[in-house]
């Protein structure tokens, strides 16, 4: 089995970039299904590490 560190914000920022021109150049040619896979991907990625830059949050109470 592989063990995976957690990545950093920092190291996903060029992902992201490299990501968002990709959406661009698909977007240009038309590949419509394509671009909202990328842009999802984008999007999780940045809610993923904005939320591990706020840091831990409290677990929520049963049924709130």
């Amino acid at each position: 089995m592989t063990a995976h560190k957690t990545a950093t914000a920092a190291e996903v920022a060029p992902i992201i970039l490299t990501l968002e021109a990709q959406l661009s150049h698909l977007d240009r040619l038309g590949a419509f299904i394509a671009a909202a896979h990328v842009d999802a991907a984008i999007n999780k990625l940045r809610q993923d590490f904005a939320a591990s830059e706020e840091g831990p949050k409290p677990p929520k109470p049963p049924y709130a």
